[in-house]
This record gives structure tokens, sequence and C-alpha cells, in this order.
């Protein structure tokens, strides 16, 4: 018969009990790192979506780790080949983080039609010293096919079933097919654009863009098809980009899409481009600097400026347009606007005594209701100054408050 242990034993083995718990429970217990440096400098990389396209599909590429002060030009090669393309010149933002959305194109640079195969999509630094590649396989059967799903599923369907499914099913809806009038002309000129073949009261819109490159985010027109799937909408074609260059490219694409992109159809149009000045601006420098003064209570009018890049861009294309006049002061805060009421020219404002010939915008910092962006004002002569505006925000829309 086992003794019944004493006291002090019972003690005993309770305070080794618990000593082998807290040991248990330190060993358990993470030790809290030290806090991570900051980072000095991160590898380049680029991620391209989707895996596979065809001719007119829309293909993502987002790019890190990029000095935010060199443009990144991306290019797309045939693996393995010397065929070539140049997609997009493009200005990361202040983290060195970019996103290009380009249409898949048909043809290289030379001409030559883009064979079934792997692409490779480079992203390098203008200087060469920083550079990121992914491939992308590229398929050149007809790109409509798979944005059919009846299609798609006719063709999973098995062979028994066939005949019974044709004679039972709707016919495919017609491909969206876009026409438009003229079909060439330049900068004032008015296009009609007819659409047909799209789904019942969908809305679209009309870009422009190049080919091998795509159309970009300016929408030019927009409307609702009717229930028939057809629309009819007209637009003035310009004289330059969104960015504010001019247009001189011989062959532009018109799109005609939804607004997701899925349903979209192309059409050529031949620009007519104006005689591009060689050396002296059209517009002679004034001197001393313009002292146009406008009448108290001048109206500005309201434009619609939902964010501070866009915002940018219509100011100095508006500069460009009128420079001594006062209808970019509708991009001013009242505060500024007042100032040109007393007596400042737009011109002044900015601190300049002649007229820039482009300019090139990009953001330096922005917030819920205030952005920072600076601006490149090349002259003729090749000349850059630059312009930092700060942007607050206006109730639903963004002003220019000061300039430095």
């Amino acid at each position: 018969m086992e003794k019944n242990p004493g006291p002090n034993r019972t003690v005993a083995l309770s305070l080794a009990c618990i000593l082998v718990l807290l040991a248990l429970t330190a060993c358990a217990t993470p030790e809290v790192a030290p806090p991570l440096e900051p980072t000095v400098a991160t590898a380049p990389v680029i991620v391209v979506t989707p895996a596979v396209a065809s001719a007119g599909t829309p293909v993502t590429v987002d790019g890190a780790g990029f000095l935010a002060s060199t443009k990144v030009i991306v290019r797309m090669n045939a693996a393995g080949g010397s065929a070539s393309l140049q997609l997009a010149e493009i200005a990361p933002n202040d983290v060195g983080v970019f996103k290009l959305i380009f249409i898949m194109p048909s043809i290289w640079a030379d001409g030559s039609t883009i064979n079934s195969g792997d692409m490779v999509i480079t992203a390098s630094s203008a200087d060469g010293a920083a550079s990121a590649s992914a491939g992308i396989s590229f398929t050149a059967g007809d790109s409509a096919a798979p944005n059919n799903p009846q299609a798609a599923a006719a063709a999973t369907q098995p062979a028994t079933e066939a005949p019974a499914t044709a004679s039972t099913s709707a016919p495919a809806p017609a491909e969206p097919t876009v026409m438009i009038e003229p079909a060439s002309g330049g900068a004032g000129l008015e296009v009609r654009v007819r659409g047909s073949g799209f789904a019942a009261n969908l809305p679209l819109v009309v870009k422009l863009g190049t080919p091998g490159v795509g159309a970009g985010e300016r929408v030019y027109a927009s409307g609702v098809t009717d229930g028939q799937g057809n629309i009819e909408l007209t637009f003035i074609m310009p004289a330059t980009w969104p960015d504010g260059r001019a247009i001189t490219e011989s062959s532009l694409i018109v799109l005609l899409a939804s607004e997701d992109n899925t349903a979209r159809a192309l059409a050529d149009f031949r620009y007519n481009a104006a005689p591009q000045p060689t050396d002296t601006p059209t517009i002679p420098t004034p001197s001393p600097a313009p002292t146009l003064i406008a009448e108290v209570g001048t109206d500005f009018g309201v434009v619609s400026t939902p964010n501070a890049v866009q915002a940018a861009i219509d100011f100095f294309y508006a500069v460009i347009r009128d420079p001594n006049g006062t209808s970019a002061a509708a991009y001013f805060s009242p505060g500024l606007q007042a100032e040109v009421r007393a007596g400042r020219s737009v011109l002044a404002i900015l601190n300049l005594t002649s007229l820039f010939n482009r300019f090139e915008v990009s953001t330096l910092s922005a917030g819920d209701n205030n952005t920072i962006m600076q601006a490149n004002l090349t002259y003729s002569d090749g000349s850059v100054v630059q312009r930092t505006l700060n942007f607050v925000k206006d109730g639903e829309n963004w002003r220019i408050d000061s300039v430095q």
C-alpha cells in the first residue's frame, strides 16, 4: 500500500510544475524584433497582366522600385528575336511606382505583323540605370473570340449535342463595329461616329490614340446605345493631346467602347497635322511683362476639375491658347482670382515674361485636400523652367492656390 506523500513533497512537486510551465511560456513568447531600417533602394520590378493577350486586348503593366526623377521607357520585344516596339514613356510617382494600360498592337514598329509567340515587356529608366522585364504570350487569332461567351460555350458542347444546340439556340450577337465620317482631316474637324452591334442601352465613350500604343483616357464624346445597340456621336478633332503636345502623328485610332472596355470597336483616322514652327514662337515675347487688367467683377467662368492632374493640364493648355487673356484664371482659387482682378496677368502670377511652347506636369505629393504639382515649361530654344503649383480642394473641384 502506497503511502500518502507528505505536505513537503506535495509543495515541491507543485513548485516543479510551476517552474516547467514558466519555462515553456518563456519559450513560446516571441521576442520583439527591432524595427527594420528603411530600405534605401528597391530593385525594379514589373507585373504584366493578363499572361496571354491578342491584338486589341487591354494589357496592364504595374511597375515599382524606379526612381521618381527618371522617366521610364516601356517596350515590347519578341522573345529571342529582334522585333521591337516602344509602348510608352511614363514618369513614376514620388515613391517610384507607375501603372500603364495599353492596347496590345498587331504590328511592330517597322510595319511587320506580330506573330503568335512569347513576348518580353521591358521597363527601363531613360538613363539605363534601372530595368525590369516580364513575359506575355501573344496569340494572333481573332481577338474578339474570347469576348463571345455564346461561341465559347458552343465550342465546349459534346459533338452529339451540336445539332440540337444549333437548331434551338438564338443566333450569336453581331460583333461591335464603328464607322467614322469623315475618315481624314485635321484639328477643328467635326467627326461623326456611328456604332452598331453593341448591347442595347449600353453607355459608350469615344477616345483617341495611335496604332501600336492604344487609346488614352480622355473622353471626347459619350452616349447610350438605343434598343437595337446602335449609337451616333460627334466630337471635334483636337489639335493637341491631353498633355499639351501637338498632334503630329499622321495615323490615329478612334475607339468606341463601353466604360469597362469589354465591348469595343476601332476605326482608323488619317490626321492632317498643321505645320509646326521650327524657329521662333508664333507669339512674340512681351516686354515688359503683360499687365492686362481685368475689370472688377469679371466673371472668369466655372470649370470642372475633379482631380489636380487634369486641372494642371487644362490650366497650362488654357494659358497657351490665351496667354494675354484671363480665361486661365478660372483654374485659380478666389485669392489668385482677386489678384487678376487687381491687375496681375496670369503670366505674371506664373512669374513668366514670355510664353512657353510645351509643358509636362507631374505629382510631387497628393492628399485629400492638398496636392503639389510640378510643371516643366519648355521654350523654343530648348530652355526649361520649373514651377510648383499648390492645388487645394474647393468643393468637388481642385484650384491653384499658389505658384512658386
